[in-house]
């Protein structure tokens, strides 16, 4: 990533990372999507987990020259239509989460709601301590 050559397993290890300085319990999680190997995270927010594919929202800005955010906290009943789980990560949690949708909180004062869960501010979002 740093050199901007990546595959798709440093995107979930570069956000599992960086939620794990935060305290925020994330998963690195394995399977198949579109006939392909495919990695992405599980992320726990408030009491529900949610499915985070940043490859694929990233490769969908690039393709539309947008912001997307298709794959941000995806629950598995729509996941699923792409995603499988292989291997161990069978065993991870269940997505079932449903009210931090990305289109339900993509607002700041929503977003500010969901950081003060975790006893954050948006500086250390932006800043994460420990990191660099």
């Amino acid at each position: 990533m740093v050199n901007r050559s990546s595959v798709c397993a440093d995107y979930p290890r570069a956000l599992q990372h960086i939620m794990m300085q935060m305290r925020i319990p994330v998963y690195y999680c394995m399977g198949i999507a579109n006939g392909g190997s495919c990695a992405w995270n599980i992320i726990k927010l408030k009491n529900d987990f949610y499915n985070v594919n940043l490859l694929w929202n990233d490769s969908v800005g690039e393709k539309y020259k947008t912001e997307a955010y298709l794959y941000f906290n995806i629950p598995d009943t729509e996941f699923n239509k792409e995603h499988k789980r292989t291997g161990l990560s069978v065993n991870l949690p269940l997505c079932n989460g449903t009210d931090i949708l990305y289109e339900s909180v993509f607002s700041e004062s929503a977003m500010a709601n969901i950081l003060s869960t975790y006893g954050l501010l948006e500086i250390d979002i932006l800043q994460p301590k420990g990191i660099l």
